[in-house]
């Protein structure tokens, strides 16, 4: 089904794509996901591609990996900076509350934008990372038009701010 709604928005994504070049937006942003459907992983990382053709993506598929990830990173050079972390907060056996509460009261990684994903409307999960710290909020599965324009107006916005 997902393959099916890319193909039927691949023209309209196209267009959208090339109408959204920014001189706020870097070159090549760095975005980390944490997904562990493999079906919705494809269909971030298309629209990703779509809205920021030259994007970098470090996909993982649990919290495990991302904290290691995060926590063994030394440091951040020009050319790593992280603009925007994906999160499904529905991970299978893991609290991906707890890995919200890590990076925003981390210096490295507070001020990065954290975009929380779930199958379902408004879990008690979803509501505490928003209440800690995470900027935004999406129930999957997603229009990939919606979430392709929704990622690329709200990664404008926080670095245009």
């Amino acid at each position: 089904m997902l393959t099916a709604i890319m193909k039927d928005n691949r023209m309209n994504m196209d267009r959208l794509a090339h109408a959204h070049t920014a001189d706020i937006i870097p070159e090549s942003p760095q975005i980390i996901i944490i997904e562990p459907n493999e079906d919705h992983l494809q269909l971030i990382e298309q629209a990703i591609k779509r809205s920021f053709p030259h994007s970098r993506m470090t996909a993982f598929t649990n919290s495990r990996d991302a904290m290691h990830f995060f926590r063994t990173k030394r440091s951040l050079r020009e050319t790593e900076q992280i603009e925007l972390i994906l999160l499904d907060i529905d991970l299978p056996n893991e609290d991906g509350v707890r890995l919200v509460a890590y990076l925003k009261q981390s210096k490295r990684y507070r001020n990065i934008p954290i975009l929380i994903l779930s199958d379902h409307e408004l879990p008690p999960a979803a509501q505490k990372a928003l209440e800690i710290g995470a900027e935004e909020y999406l129930v999957k599965p997603f229009d990939f038009h919606d979430f392709t324009d929704l990622l690329y107006r709200k990664v404008r916005q926080w670095l245009a701010s």
